[in-house]
């Protein structure tokens, strides 16, 4: 009886302790919460031209990664590969459709090449168009479900076995604010980052279930933020800056959160949609 009960006692205090450095990962300012070391480790970000992944790739060049950026955008990729390479860090850019297959595996191809494995994989290539549902054609929600969906899954798939095997490594996407609160406009976006986001969980508890419990997985989900994706939308919000959300992007990396949610205010929504009533959900929101 007092083993039990000495047993029941260190699993309470387990969970409590967890809970608490759970609650104060997600709550901490920046830099207060302990970061892991990424030096010389290989990273994959996609999306990397512009915006969001610009500034991200920025804050892990600091971090003096093997770096590899991928777009479709190549003009704006260099741009983006010429910044980082000022911070004395190994750049490698390439032009890859990330719905093209065959450019995903040459890439992948390429960098076992140089660099081996990837470590750290970094889904945040997306678009985002401002249109009624009904309005949208058959072919344009296919083209965003495969962009947005549909390839990062399949990239996931590709380096996830080979951090399987040596049960470390980390999975980041860009999941955004509308992951955890849909919104009108943008039904189908809100649904293709639900959809990513509902996949990064599954995957951890996957990952979990076959005790490969050193693959971390981290959901990214920023407010709206001035990028050229919400062009459509002029200067009537008050949008986060990329290198805003780049900050916590890359705190939320090195500090292996869950869910980071920029800033952190939002998550705020997903709370109150939980037990308000749409009439008064629709005037908060």
């Amino acid at each position: 009886m007092l083993i039990f009960l000495l047993q029941f006692y260190v699993i309470i205090r387990t969970i409590i302790t967890e809970c608490i450095f759970s609650v104060f990962k997600f709550w901490a300012p920046i830099g207060w919460y302990p970061r892991k070391k990424i030096q010389g480790q290989t990273v994959l970000l996609t999306g990397a031209a512009n915006g969001i992944g610009r500034e991200v790739a920025r804050r892990l060049a600091d971090c003096k990664v093997n770096l590899i950026l991928w777009d479709v955008d190549g003009k704006n990729l260099e741009k983006t590969r010429a910044l980082c390479e000022r911070e004395g860090t190994e750049v490698r850019a390439y032009d890859v459709d990330i719905t093209n297959q065959k450019e995903v595996n040459f890439g992948l191809l390429e960098i076992q090449k140089e660099f081996g494995l990837v470590d750290i994989l970094i889904n945040n290539a997306g678009r985002c168009s401002f249109t009624k549902f009904v309005d949208m054609t058959k072919e344009r929600l296919q083209t965003q479900i495969l962009l947005n969906f549909v390839a990062p899954m399949m990239l996931i798939k590709a380096v996830l076995p080979h951090m399987m095997e040596k049960n470390k490594g980390h999975i980041v996407a860009t999941c955004s604010s509308r992951a955890l609160v849909g919104k009108g406009i943008i039904a189908d976006y809100s649904a293709e980052k639900q959809a990513l986001f509902g996949l990064m969980e599954s995957l951890e508890d996957e990952m979990w279930m076959f005790g490969k419990r050193n693959i971390k997985f981290t959901s990214v989900c920023p407010l709206l933020t001035k990028t050229n994706m919400t062009k459509p939308l002029g200067d009537r919000l008050a949008l986060l800056s990329p290198a805003e959300v780049a900050e916590y992007y890359v705190d939320a990396i090195l500090c292996e959160k869950r869910v980071a949610v920029v800033p952190r205010r939002g998550i705020i929504s997903y709370w109150i949609k939980c037990f308000l009533p749409a009439p008064v959900y629709q005037i908060f929101t």
